[in-house]
């Protein structure tokens, strides 16, 4: 039984640099535009969330709308 369970682990350490080399690296620039519908919990100030005060727990309620950016990207 731990044979094979050596096997399997050393192919997989085996395999895994191979995989992660022949992967291509997507172009995120551009401007990404989404709306959250997730609920979240902010404790303390967050520039986010106007509504936020310094220590204290504050509960964001979806929708929020949000933009980002990414003019420069380099590699991964």
């Amino acid at each position: 039984m731990k044979l094979p369970a050596a096997i399997v682990l050393i192919a997989t350490a085996a395999l895994m640099p191979a995989y992660g080399i022949a992967e291509t690296v997507p172009d995120m620039k551009g401007t990404w535009v989404t709306t959250s519908t997730d609920d979240s919990v902010v404790y303390g100030q967050s520039e986010h969330h106007s509504e936020s005060k310094q220590g204290t727990l504050w509960f964001s309620q979806g929708p929020d709308a949000f933009t980002l950016t990414i003019d420069h990207q380099e590699g991964r």
